[in-house]
């Protein structure tokens, strides 16, 4: 016998990437949301621990976090003169399973397009010339940077991308220009409040070896750029 929910504003299938976020932007703006994803549901606790998610034999080999193949064919084929035929191991490209999607097991990484790219056509036409790139298929986005920014600095945001702010414009118009492209502002994820190696005496660095509580070697390590140089 079907069961009845109760009633909500919007039904949102699927959460992975673009369902959470889409998700969170209706419920920010005071809707009543609801969500059904299909894969398992993602807990910290048991599937991110220490102790297990070195577990090659569990991620790595037997993929848990990816989505299986038989969930959603994908076909393939090299020329239209073959038959379509359905993959049965992932390669490079490995869609996610389970609440969160991808997002469980991306890089952390959110690369930027940078000033330039946006008009890529009209950059390039300025400085090599039109003959440089005549036979070509290029064209500008029909955007820009200025426009795009917020968005980019948005995701970052609810992604955690981990990221060091940017030079600020009001520093000079040269530091302003050097750090167009990058990442502005902060963001969610905080570098570890531990000591740096420069403030861990020999002593402290000797065990190391024996005590992972202490001060490592290197460390903290460095934030990712959320951008390209």
């Amino acid at each position: 016998m079907a069961k009845k929910l109760p009633a909500t504003d919007v039904v949102v299938v699927g959460l992975g990437w673009a369902g959470s976020i889409i998700a969170k932007e209706l419920a920010d703006e005071g809707l009543r949301v609801m969500g059904f994803e299909r894969g398992a549901w993602r807990d910290t606790a048991s599937d991110f621990n220490i102790a297990s998610v070195t577990d090659e034999l569990r991620y790595v080999q037997r993929q848990e976090l990816m989505l299986r193949t038989r969930q959603n064919t994908c076909t393939l084929r090299n020329k239209p003169s073959e038959t379509a035929l359905p993959m049965r191991t992932w390669g490079s490209f490995h869609p996610g399973n389970g609440t969160g999607g991808a997002g469980n097991h991306w890089a952390g990484i959110t690369f930027r397009f940078q000033p330039e790219e946006f008009r890529l056509k009209s950059h390039l036409t300025e400085r090599y010339g039109s003959q440089a790139i005549e036979g070509l298929t290029l064209q500008d986005w029909g955007t820009t940077w200025e426009e795009m920014e917020p968005h980019y600095d948005a995701f970052d945001r609810v992604a955690a991308s981990p990221a060091r702010p940017a030079i600020s414009a009001a520093r000079s118009s040269r530091a302003a220009t050097r750090s167009k492209g990058r990442a502005r502002g902060n963001t969610p994820t905080r570098r570890p409040s531990r000591p740096t190696r420069q403030r861990c005496s020999p002593k402290r660095r000797a065990t190391w070896a024996t005590n992972r509580s202490r001060c490592p070697p290197h460390w903290p390590p460095r934030a990712t750029p959320t951008s390209t140089v």
